[in-house]
């Protein structure tokens, strides 16, 4: 039996792009020659992943094998909604991919970045992502896929009490490391974590609640999205290689991204992706998923935390245990989420974290010209006597209204037309001055 082992996880995933009026995807011009994105990808990705399109060094196709099968990987419970309906056929073989290898791992019901939810809208999010998996597998998930990985001590607290095994993460998100049995915390520098190991973490509030924790290869997985690893299948099976170490220990090199960039973004990265996993199998490193390498390998000599602890230098193991006991895991979710700050430390204490400051997607959503304190009705006085560019109300202080294929509705506040207090008397008196631009 070999010990070391790859393991390529592909989060596959798309946003509801249904009209809510229709329930379907509208025509989208910037997806042709396809009907809509959805499509388009599945076209380019979904489809030859799961049915492995290989090619010879002429180009043509010379043999099938399914890929997915010899990934871990998770969907997005939306974008199975969407091959339900429109490529029933390339989820059956999603789904027999894994009743074949018991490969895939859940997800939440929505794309919520959790560590931003309340607990309870956490605790809601997981339980149905995991029922949702059940629906469609047929099985319990042993693992769990985070969007972008964003992960504090209550997102994890929440995995474990709900029975998950694992979960993947990026090499950022450690701060501290201990071996199994030791008391004294190393700080964990993220650029030289070894993620050929999984790490086991302890809920500092609740010793029983326990996870297993992978960290990918960041630079193989940043060569996925960039498409450096996926130039050639030697040069990806090269860069595998050259993570691993020559000896018995049992070792995993580890993969994560999107799963459109084989395919879609990266056109005929599929089948090198195909190919490498042939040379590396050829070479005594065949594929496998961290559910499987835990199965092989269940013993977990490191322990990780989310944050330096306080006299992690230091060998008093008495205080070093208590302060790491207390250490979160942190958020690294950047500022593309409208966060002004979200986990950062001070120059003066490189140790302390504060996320006082953070601003929620809720928050840097709101309507323009609406008081951010209570929701404001159709017919109230906006917060802004000025309106604002995107603001659709007219001069004459009325709503402009729209029509839309089911309605004419209020463009300001989706109230009909009808029942507006500003809008106009229905669509005959609203004169071509009052007309959006």
């Amino acid at each position: 039996m070999s010990h070391r082992h790859v393991c390529v996880h592909g989060h596959f995933y798309q946003p509801p792009r249904e009209n809510p009026w229709t329930g379907s995807i509208d025509r989208e011009a910037s997806a042709a020659p396809f009907h809509d994105w959805n499509a388009r990808i599945a076209e380019e990705c979904y489809g030859p992943i799961t049915l492995g399109v290989r090619a010879g060094s002429d180009g043509r196709v010379i043999a099938y094998d399914e890929t997915l099968k010899r990934l871990s990987y998770d969907f997005g419970p939306t974008l199975l909604s969407w091959m339900e309906r429109e490529r029933p056929s390339l989820l059956r073989r999603v789904l027999d991919a894994d009743a074949a290898t018991r490969t895939a791992i859940a997800h939440p019901y929505f794309h919520n970045i959790l560590p931003l939810e309340s607990r309870r809208d956490k605790e809601t999010l997981v339980r149905w992502g995991v029922a949702e998996f059940k629906r469609r597998f047929g099985r319990e998930p042993k693992g769990f896929w985070l969007p972008e990985t964003a992960v504090d001590v209550e997102t994890l607290e929440v995995l474990a009490s709900e029975g998950l095994e694992f979960t993947i993460l990026d090499p950022k998100q450690g701060e501290a490391v201990r071996d199994a049995g030791a008391s004294a915390w190393t700080p964990l520098d993220a650029d030289h974590v070894d993620p050929k190991t999984p790490y086991s973490w302890t809920s500092p509030t609740d010793p029983s609640k326990r996870l297993t924790i992978f960290f990918y290869h960041r630079r193989i997985s940043q060569g996925v999205v960039s498409g450096d690893t996926t130039s050639s299948a030697e040069h990806f099976a090269d860069a595998v290689r050259a993570r691993l170490m020559p000896n018995d220990a049992a070792q995993l090199a580890h993969i994560a991204s999107d799963g459109e960039f084989y395919g879609h973004h990266h056109p005929g990265a599929e089948r090198v992706l195909a190919s490498a996993l042939d040379l590396l199998e050829a070479d005594g490193i065949p594929p496998i998923d961290p559910s499987r390498f835990l199965a092989l390998f269940p013993r977990r000599t490191r322990c990780v935390s989310g944050r330096t602890p306080r006299g992690a230098a230091s060998t008093d193991s008495a205080a070093g245990s208590r302060t790491a006991a207390a250490a979160p895991l942190i958020c690294l979710i950047g500022a593309k989420l409208g966060a002004r700050r979200c986990a950062t430390r001070s120059s003066s204490s490189p140790t302390a974290w504060t996320r006082s400051t953070r601003t929620t997607p809720r928050a840097s959503s709101r309507i323009p010209g609406r008081s951010a304190t209570s929701p404001s009705s159709c017919g109230s006085t906006p917060a802004r006597r000025t309106p604002p560019p995107s603001c659709a109300r007219t001069r004459s202080g009325r709503c402009s209204p729209r029509r839309s294929a089911a309605r004419l509705s209020c463009s300001r506040c989706s109230a009909s037309a009808s029942r507006c207090s500003r809008a106009a008397a229905g669509s005959s008196t609203t004169s071509r001055a009052s007309r959006p631009s």
